[in-house]
């Protein structure tokens, strides 16, 4: 299993969420993200060597390393790549 990091503005960025998305969205990082299987969608372009996880309209975007990962945003869809 991978060990899972937050950026410090993650927590802001949940904060700000409906506490029900919210958990959704960290049940899902920690169940996913933690996991051996994990098949990484790549993003391009200024985003080049990170990475997406969506959650419903929501999006999760972070960095891999060999044994953990790093959350470095989460945004509403529409937000996300801006």
């Amino acid at each position: 299993m991978r060990k899972i990091e937050y950026k410090a503005s993650v927590g802001r960025e949940l904060r700000r969420l409906d506490r029900h998305v919210a958990a959704r969205i960290v049940d899902k990082i920690e169940r996913d993200l933690a996991s051996p299987d994990l098949r990484p969608v790549p993003l391009s372009g200024p985003f080049e060597g990170l990475f997406k996880l969506r959650v419903g309209d929501y999006r999760v975007i972070y960095a891999l390393s060999a044994d953990s990962v790093q959350v470095i945003r989460i945004a509403h869809r529409r937000d996300a790549y801006r």
